[in-house]
């Protein structure tokens, strides 16, 4: 599995026939071809095919540069092998690391419990709850608010790290091993 920091999808890229969402495709397509230094798109491929991708978006209110806001899929069929927990770690990287991110926000539907536990592993916390937040299948659902603060001030030893943060210490030293 790899994970990569632009999406592509030529515009001449077929809808799969059964895909509903063939009527919104043009929309998707400008989306990921019109990216911003706001908009960061990683994708997760197994052998050459896309199975799972993450955005993280840059907040551009003043008052909340300092805010990311993360939205991610995998496919189901390639749910619970590792594939969001590489999304969310590279996010996590790019985050902390690049954009110099203070706190991440997302989103979940509160019954999705391995999407919530993925989020938790990750050092997301839940913050609040939308009640009828959005409807799926027609049935109004709930969405947990979840966020996560920055884990690592600059210039702060590898001793005063977090937890989290020296786990991914350590996954970043066997990344480089290998």
């Amino acid at each position: 599995m790899s994970t990569r920091s632009r999406a592509f999808m030529p515009a001449a890229t077929p809808m799969p026939r059964h895909c509903s969402c063939r009527s919104r495709a043009p929309v998707w397509r400008k989306r990921l071809t019109q990216n911003d230094d706001t908009q960061h798109t990683l994708v997760a491929t197994v052998a050459g095919k896309v199975v799972g991708n993450l955005g993280l978006t840059r907040l551009i209110r003043p008052r909340r540069t300092h805010v990311g806001q993360i939205g991610m899929g995998v496919r189901d069929d390639c749910q619970g092998k590792g594939v969001g927990s590489a999304l969310m770690e590279a996010a996590l990287d790019l985050a902390d690391n690049w954009l110099g991110l203070r706190r991440l926000e997302l989103n979940v539907h509160a019954d999705n419990e391995p999407a919530i536990a993925l989020y938790r592993k990750s050092g997301f916390k839940i913050e609040g709850t939308h009640r009828a937040y959005s409807i799926r299948n027609g049935i109004y659902v709930d969405s947990a608010l979840h966020g996560a603060h920055h884990r690592r001030a600059a210039g702060q030893s590898k001793e005063g790290l977090s937890r989290l943060s020296a786990c991914r210490w350590r996954a970043a030293a066997w990344r480089s091993r290998g």
